[in-house]
């Protein structure tokens, strides 16, 4: 992995993900997909990963779930059948930073 230097996972289905100091991320955003070999994709259930706040360093963070100067990733399962419908769920997932 080039261009990051550190990944949390916080809590359930919360990713947080420290670029290299010459990305700012407020300033990027990234494309991310479930990977789909090891995730808990079924025929009730689809696993989903997005981008969820960009932090720019120095920064407020939005829920307090990443510190500032990080990207936040959230996954989950996406259950229609079920209540709830979405649920927060640790996914692995690959994701690239243009």
């Amino acid at each position: 992995m080039s261009g990051l230097t550190r990944t949390a996972n916080t809590r359930a289905g919360v990713y947080c993900v420290t670029l290299v100091q010459a990305i700012d991320p407020s300033k990027t955003g990234a494309v991310a997909t479930p990977n789909r070999n090891g995730d808990d994709t079924d025929s009730t259930r689809v696993a989903h990963v997005e981008l969820e706040q960009s932090h720019p360093a120095g920064g407020p963070s939005d829920q307090g779930n990443c510190p500032s100067g990080t990207l936040q990733f959230r996954t989950s399962l996406v259950s229609p059948a079920a209540t709830p419908k979405v649920a927060d769920a640790d996914e692995p997932f690959f994701f690239i930073v243009p």
